[in-house]
């Protein structure tokens, strides 16, 4: 599969709450690296550096989990350490002295079992920051209103009003940051129904100059254009049963402001509704069920339903997994199917990519996702940003 950043705008945008997203989202690190205090072998508390890859031997597992569900997993398995490792024991003096082997186990166990505490410590005290940030940004409110922009509907499905008084709260709320209103802007004129007047009154609501402003008028480059309402016939306003009357008695009138989107099955928390479109794409293409004419192909695809067949190297994970990852030299195993390939040029973002390592897990089925870069949301803004002027010295223009 290959598809073009243009053709989503959305999804980078909103908030995410898995693990990875999050701290890649509201910590910031420097790649994959995450700067944080610790105490050394004398108590004394330090700056460290660690690495959030493969090499860490809880990440993999943490990574894609809802934040809620990282947290419960990460302190069940350090209790769950905690009460089998032998040198645990020792250190809280319920070993047996007189045990000269079993002391010995323990001896050649510590280095290990103090690098494992390190990573819990780690993990544990990262968790916690996030969720601080998470409610001194109020960002409960915020992701409520941006999953309700794109769903049309509620956390109980009902239909969503009043959005631009409700988004027009937090725009002017000193307490939320710039970028979580640009946020919050860029997402409701790609979702609502608007007119030029509307976008300049978000604007000025939300306080975006600069950069910030630039980014919401480059939205017409990655293919967003305003959807200004239809115009009403004579006498609508006097329809008293609303817009579902309104829309039975005249079909071309949208029944609400956000497009409809592909629902998720699976959806356990209300921040958590909206799935990014190429998930979709993904599983069609896993059931072989992707409309050729909108998916042409090369050459026609293989039937693969029900079909099984080796892969070179045996993977636990999508294919994506993080630089220097350690991978899987043992003999092949067998999946259900051939590999799929998804590309995505323009940028990839982490729901893009948790998506594909929960359907190549799903589906038994390698699937290896790539992209020109991995677009953070900040990143995403800054891109928007100065979109123009990359596009203008590209094609000779001038800078605005």
């Amino acid at each position: 599969l290959i598809v073009e950043r243009a053709g989503d705008a959305l999804s980078p945008l909103l908030h995410e709450y898995t693990y990875q997203a999050m701290v890649q989202d509201i910590i910031g690190l420097d790649g994959d690296k995450y700067k944080h205090r610790t105490s050394n072998a004398k108590g004394e508390e330090v700056d460290a550096t660690v690495q959030l890859n493969d090499d860490d031997p809880l990440w993999p597992g943490l990574r894609h989990l809802h934040i809620a569900d990282a947290i419960d997993k990460v302190l069940d398995d350090f209790n769950g350490f905690i009460k089998n490792n032998k040198a645990a024991s020792m250190a809280k003096g319920k070993a047996d002295d007189k045990d000269l082997k079993a002391l010995s186990e323990v001896v050649k166990s510590m280095p290990q079992f103090n690098e494992l505490m390190k990573k819990y410590s780690m993990h544990i005290d990262l968790s916690k920051r996030c969720m601080a940030i998470y409610e001194k940004r109020n960002l409960e409110a915020i992701s409520t209103e941006e999953q309700n922009m794109v769903m049309g509907e509620d956390p109980q499905g009902k239909p969503v009003k009043n959005l631009k008084e409700t988004v027009g709260r937090l725009l002017g709320d000193a307490s939320v940051s710039a970028d979580d209103k640009l946020r919050l802007v860029l997402i409701f004129c790609i979702t609502q129904e608007l007119v030029q007047a509307d976008v300049d009154r978000l604007v000025a609501a939300a306080g975006l100059t600069g950069a910030l402003k630039a980014a919401v008028e480059n939205l017409v480059h990655v293919g967003v254009t305003l959807r200004e309402p239809p115009e009403q016939p004579k006498g609508m306003q006097r329809l008293k049963a609303g817009a579902q009357v309104a829309t039975k008695l005249f079909p071309f009138i949208k029944s609400g402001a956000a497009k409809k989107q592909r629902r998720a099955t699976d959806v356990s928390f209300d921040l958590a509704r909206y799935r990014p479109p190429l998930q979709f794409d993904i599983q069609d293409a896993l059931e072989n069920k992707l409309d050729k004419h909108d998916w042409p192909s090369v050459t026609d695809p293989a039937d693969v339903a029900g079909a099984r067949s080796p892969v070179s190297k045996a993977r636990g994970r999508a294919g994506w997994a993080d630089k220097g990852a350690k991978r899987d030299t043992a003999a092949a195993s067998a999946k259900a199917g051939p590999r799929l390939l998804v590309f995505v040029a323009g940028g990839m973002c982490y729901s893009e990519m948790r998506a594909a390592y929960e359907l190549s897990s799903r589906y038994d089925r390698e699937v290896i996702i790539g992209s020109t870069e991995l677009l953070t949301p900040e990143r995403y803004l800054r891109s928007m940003g100065n979109l123009h002027e990359v596009l203008g010295a590209t094609t000779g223009g001038g800078g605005n």
